[in-house]
């Protein structure tokens, strides 16, 4: 298996590897980087592609420190699970052999950064999966990027946040807000489950329960409270307690069956 991955998929990477706008890495079935290009290197803030070599979501946390940067000891926290889910998430890719596409928000040097990820299984001709290959393009994630981007002038910090906000004449609570804001820009209850570290009858019932009550909105037709909340002004910035690491699995089946969120 190890043959077929630095005497086949390696070398026919290596023509891309100066590519100006490839940003992949080949990983093998341990999600240890073995080869990657310069974009690819370039982005995650390396001079050279092979200072990245044997850097996994497993290990070299140091190594993802220095990508990062983080500046308080929380963020930290979230780039630890951060790490842990796309472990996960790699291992998916080589048990079930399948294409896997996820959003990912992530702070290299101290400024987030969103892009689109794909992982592909690298197949030996005997249909073992022997490593993985991912893409990266760039993504604006549900307006996240402008949000910073209000805050890149001297003496300007972060609002705090609130467990309560106003929306006109609806309060609605920290997590009401969150998955409401999710909802207006289009994802699924799986997705946000994920996001939230929440279970999806959790997300389910908040909006049952929770959230369209107070939109007067009668059972949970979130077609109707999308519809709603799209007109308000104030959700066009995201809440400030996403504004984290985070990475939001596009496939379904595969955060059920290898994300089973608790419910907090």
């Amino acid at each position: 298996m190890t043959d077929y991955l630095y005497e086949v998929a390696i070398p026919n990477f290596q023509q891309l590897i100066d590519q100006k706008n490839v940003c992949s890495a080949i990983k093998d079935n341990k999600g240890r980087i073995v080869c990657a290009t310069a974009l690819y290197a370039k982005e995650s803030g390396f001079e050279d592609w092979r200072d990245l070599i044997g850097v996994s979501y497993n290990s070299n946390l140091e190594k993802i420190e220095e990508i990062s940067r983080p500046n308080d000891k929380q963020i930290l926290l979230e780039i630890k699970k951060y790490c842990n889910k796309l472990a996960i998430l790699e291992q998916a890719v080589i048990v079930e052999r399948t294409v896997a596409s996820y959003i990912e928000l992530f702070p290299y040097q101290n400024f987030y950064k969103s892009s689109i990820g794909t992982m592909i299984p690298i197949m030996d001709l005997t249909g073992n999966a022997v490593g993985i290959q991912v893409f990266f393009s760039a993504y604006e994630l549900f307006g996240i990027e402008d949000y910073f981007k209000q805050f890149q002038q001297p003496n300007k910090t972060l609002a705090k946040f609130s467990e309560s906000v106003m929306i006109e004449s609806v309060k609605l609570t920290r997590r009401e807000l969150e998955i409401t804001y999710l909802l207006a820009h289009g994802f699924s209850q799986y997705q946000i489950s994920g996001i939230l570290q929440i279970t999806r009858g959790t997300v389910s019932k908040i909006i049952s329960n929770q959230i369209c009550p107070k939109f007067n909105i009668h059972g949970s037709n979130t077609k109707l409270l999308i519809n709603k909340v799209k007109k308000l002004d104030y959700l066009k910035n995201p809440p400030q307690s996403l504004l984290k690491p985070l990475i939001i699995i596009l496939d379904d089946n595969i955060n059920r069956k290898y994300f089973p969120t608790l419910d907090v």
